[in-house]
Order: C-alpha cells, then structure tokens, then sequence
C-alpha cells in the first residue's frame, strides 16, 4: 500500500455544486438610479461608472466557469470570451479550453477545530481538546470514538471515506461601491461545513494570480467568526449553507448578499441573513433576521423580490424545514427595522419540508390588480455520509402557489405599484391568519401508462372575488399532491412563458441484501401559475420523446431529471427542456405553453 491513495484525476468529485457561467455583465440596469420607493440619492448615480460604461469595459473579460469540488476548493475555469460585438471568440488570450484559472479554498476546509467532548470517555490519552486539520483528519477510523480525536484518516490517505467540502452551488451579481462596479461571486459549503465566502471576480482575465489573493478574497464568514451589528451570538444560528447567496440592492443606499441559514445551527431556528455592502468602502455589516421558529428548523434558500421594478430589494420570501413560507421586510431604509414577519404566511402539509427555492410571481387574474403568488415545491435529501445512504423524506409531498393577500402597508407606500390586498379581517380566516392548504383550490395529478401525468384545471375561487366562482369565494391558491410514493421537490423550480416549471424525483426503493441498484426517477411538471392547473393547447405540453402524445391535460412527463430546469429555445421559436438524467445520460423535452399567459417573476437579475 502506497503512501497516497490512488485516483484517477486532480479535480475531486463534483456533487451538489451546480456550474455557475460568470462572463460579460448582463444585468437588465440603466444608467440612472432611483429608488421608487424612498427616493433620495443613489451612489449608482455618482457619475465615477454608470453600469452602462461597466458593461462596455467588461464586455471582453475572460469567461470563467466556477463550481465546488469535495476536494476543498473552488475551482474556476476559463471559456472563452465575447468581442465588442457581442460575438463569441477563443483566442489566445481568452481561450475556451477549461483549463484552470482560479483555485479557492476556503479556511472552513482546513482551518483546526476542537472536536467534542468525549460522552464514554477516552482511553488512548488525547484530550477533547486536541485540534485537527478538517482536510488533514476528516474520516475517523474503524472502531475509534470521533469524540476521543483518534486516529483520523488524512485526504490523501488510500483509507480515506469520501467526505463534502465544498458542496453548494456558487451564485454571482454585479454590485457598486467605491464609486465603481464590481462582479461577486459568493457561496457556501453545503454538508461540507457551516461558512460563507465571497470573492471578488470582475476581472479574472489579469488580477487571477497568487500575488493578488488579498484583493481578490473578500472573507469568509463561519459559526465562529460572524458578527451581527443588530443581534449578538448570531453564528449560534448560521448552519450548513445549502442555499445560493443571492447579490441584492437595498433601501439603505448599499448592495447587499443574502443566504439562509442553513441547516444543523446551534440555535435550530430557521432566518436569514443580510450582508450589507458600505457603498463607500465596502466594508461588510451582517445583520441577522430570526423568525424565531426553531426546533430543528433553518432556510437554505432566500427569494428578494423587487415589487416596483427599481431593481431594489423590497421583500424576501423564504421555506423553511418545518413547512412555513415567510415574509422578512426590507422596506425601510434603516436596518433596525428590518424584520420577518410575526407569523409564518402559510404552513405546508405535515411533514413537508422547504428545501427548494421560492418563485415569486405576479399574476394577472380577471376584476383584480395582479396578485403577488409565492410558488414552490416540498421534499428533502439528505446526502450520503461514510455510514449511510442518501435520505429521503417520507409521506405525500406537493406543489403550492399561494397568495401573498397582506399588502396593504405596501400599497399605501407605493400606490403606483399596488397589488391585490386584503385586510386582515376581510380574509376570512382566523388570526394569526396563516393559510394551509384548506385554503386552496386542490388540483390533481395523475400518472397515466405513457409516461406522462395528466392533471385537472380547478378554478381558484379567490377570496374577496366575485368571479369565476358560483359559490363562495373563499381561496387564496392552489395545491397539487405529487402522485408518485415519496415523490417530492427537491430541485429548484423555474418560471417559463407563465408556467411553473420543476423536476421531481422518485427515489429508488434498493434492497442492501440485492446485488443492483435502481437510480432514482420522477417527472418534469409544467403547471399555470395562475391555477396549478393544466394548459388548453393546440399540441400538448409536453413532446413525449420526440413524438407527439394526444393527452390535452399533460401536465408532466418522466424525464428522470436532475437538477433545476434549464429551457433552451430555438431560432425557429420552438422551446425545449433540457437535461441531464439522474444516471447520467442527457435528454430533452419540447415544452409547449400557450404565448397568451400574462405573468412575471419578480425574483430574477436575467443573465446572458
């Protein structure tokens, strides 16, 4: 046996840390700034760099592509670049080969820590208060308490057990401080630990060199070292950070990174955080906002929502583990009052937990201002560990898009931006006025011999409404139960066209006595945002293959899909789902949505 293990290449497996392309800047922003809301001066405006004289400046930067590797770092790799025109080029100073630009690893990887106390006590004289390297010590060996520091396995140890480092997906934006623009890129460490990094991208064609780490590495963030300027011990609530950090403008004249977070805290309860940006240093202030639900709970993911579309932050919506959809109001100007809401929106059904991304989408519907529809999915995965196979929660799982009624405080605040709004006496319900599914319209959805899923087109009989309802109006969305045992969300899903567009996942019933393995399954579900319901086309949702299935209630079809869904369309028009198989392989689906559906989201910065 060698002094290291044997492996068949220098990058390290590549799991839950989806690709994030990072190239010219993109982002829909004009000239001139002002904030709809509050108004008053914005940095943005200061003449040093308008953001149209940054996307001219940068239009040539080299293409990088960043994911996380279970090998500890963050690795970037280069893809070419655009010209003046906005054509393609690899030539030899921007060429699209892959080869390695960037390689970050953040301290949470290799920094020491105490391990905890030993519960039997420790018989091979090392005290809980011997410190190991996390990359150098990570797999205990067979038969040793963990707890007792034993002999741990190293990385490059040919006994080494697989373990996560950095296992969550980066996520990137443009930002403005310093009186000029940059390019972020911030993520976390999923399973592989409890910390948060940002790194400062806006030119990797030249300042990519060892010589500038100080300046291309913002910092890093763990449970230990965070520091909040409105609450104290806020790392007692900072968890393993699943979700992607999300790059934001805010009301008190900086940008900001907003994360979850995450799962497994100290604390267990489920918030947010909010890394504000100084616009005049850069100099980062974190601010915690619990929602004070605990109880083994946490936010992977957070949704900002611009409801005035001056591309600043004004709400963020956020699932948690134990089922509950929140509010957090960034509306004022000044952090101290920012907050979450008192009381959840809406609590799933028992044992449905949030994993996934919200969507949030205004919706025009008949005699009514549009409505602001908080859409999502429910499940959870737990990663596979040395001494276990991947989890997956149990029971009926479903999709929701629920009605966000409480927007009276917004519309008397920008009344040129009104959505429809209820008072809380007018909603019918009891306080604390949180809804369930009781109060929904159900559709159903039901898998057929072909392959596809068929579902209903229920109308949603809104409350307060005296349309498209005969009865009593008293609904505030809808809800469809996935259909398949223990099928759930999640992945995040996307909207297309008015269509609420996800991947399931089935997971595979393996037998530890059998000698195969089955892979997972699930479908691609293409609902209404409007109604959950199925759409009325002249072809049907979905091309089943490439063939043409006459089923005028599709709503879904298998794939076998992973990951978050990615629509690709055609310069004849056509629009097509493509994917990669939970095995491996690579398909795509023809997706069909009727042109005529009168929505948008209020949660994206569009990318090239």
């Amino acid at each position: 046996m060698g002094l290291f293990r044997v492996r068949e290449s220098i990058l390290g497996d590549i799991v839950d840390s989806s690709p994030n392309w990072v190239g010219p800047p993109s982002a829909p922003y004009t000239a001139a700034w002002r904030d709809r809301l509050l108004g008053g001066g914005m940095p943005e405006n200061s003449g040093t760099q308008t953001y149209l004289q940054f996307t001219a400046a940068e239009q040539t930067r080299l293409n990088v592509v960043y994911v996380g590797a279970n090998d500890g770092f963050l690795h970037g790799f280069r893809a070419g670049s655009f010209d003046l025109t906005g054509n393609f080029v690899a030539n030899s100073s921007t060429p699209n080969d892959g080869a390695e630009v960037l390689a970050y690893m953040p301290g949470a990887s290799l920094v020491s820590a105490a391990l905890p106390s030993a519960s039997g006590g420790c018989t091979n004289g090392i005290t809980s208060e011997t410190v190991v390297q996390n990359i150098h010590g990570v797999t205990p060996a067979v038969g040793v308490n963990p707890a007792c520091n034993g002999p741990l396995i190293d990385f490059s140890n040919p006994q080494y057990g697989h373990s996560f480092f950095i296992d969550a997906s980066p996520g990137s934006g443009d930002l403005f401080y310093g009186g000029q623009w940059h390019t972020w890129l911030v993520g976390g460490l999923g399973i592989g630990g409890s910390a948060i990094y940002a790194l400062d991208v806006t030119d990797p064609g030249s300042s990519f060199s060892e010589g500038n780490a100080s300046s291309i590495v913002i910092g890093e963030w763990s449970a230990s070292s965070i520091n909040c300027a409105n609450v104290s011990n806020c790392g007692n609530s900072l968890g393993n950070t699943f979700g992607t950090p999300q790059i934001r403008r805010l009301h008190n004249g900086n940008w900001a990174v907003i994360f979850g977070n995450g799962f497994g805290s100290v604390s267990g309860e489920a918030g947010i955080y909010v890394m504000s940006i100084d616009n005049s240093s850069g100099a980062t202030s974190f601010y915690y906002l619990s929602t004070h639900s605990a109880g083994g709970n946490g936010i992977a993911y957070t949704t900002p929502a611009d409801l005035d579309g001056d591309h600043i932050t004004d709400y963020v919506y956020a699932g948690d583990l134990n089922g509950h959809v929140w509010r957090f109001d960034l509306t004022s100007n000044d952090p101290a009052n920012w907050a979450s809401a008192a009381t959840p929106l809406f609590t799933a059904q028992s044992g449905q937990p949030i994993t996934s991304q919200l969507l949030v989408i205004s919706v025009n519907t008949p005699g009514s201002p549009s409505r602001l529809m908080i859409e999502f999915g429910t499940g959870e995965r737990t990663q596979i560990t040395n001494l276990a196979a991947a989890q997956f929660v149990s029971g009926t799982q479903s999709i929701y898009g629920i009605w966000d009624w409480n927007l009276s405080a917004w519309n008397a605040m920008e009344p040129g931006a009104a959505y429809a709004g209820l008072a809380p006496a007018a909603t019918g319900i009891a306080s604390p006025y949180t809804l369930s599914a009781a109060n929904l319209a159900a559709q159903t959805l039901t898998p057929t011999s072909n392959g596809t899923v068929d579902g209903t087109n229920v109308p949603v009989c809104w409350q307060g409404s005296t349309l498209l309802c005969a009865g009593v109006n008293n609904q505030f969305g809808w809800y469809a139960n996935l259909p398949t045992s223990s099928e759930q969300v999640i992945f995040n899903p996307v909207f297309f066209q008015g269509a609420f567009v996800v991947n399931s996942t089935v997971p595979a019933n393996n037998v530890a006595t059998s000698c195969t393995s089955n892979s997972d399954t699930g479908y691609t579900y293409a609902l209404s945002v409007a109604n959950g319901g199925v759409f009325t086309n002249t072809f049907p949702t979905f091309t089943m293959n490439g063939t043409l299935i006459t089923d005028p209630i599709e709503a879904g079809v298998a794939t076998n899909a992973a990951g978050s869904v990615y629509v690709v369309t055609t310069a004849q028009g056509t629009a097509n789902v493509v994917y990669q198989t939970i095995s491996g392989t690579p398909g795509a689906q023809r997706i069909n949505i009727p042109s005529n559906i009168k929505a948008k989201r209020l949660t994206w910065i569009e990318q090239r």
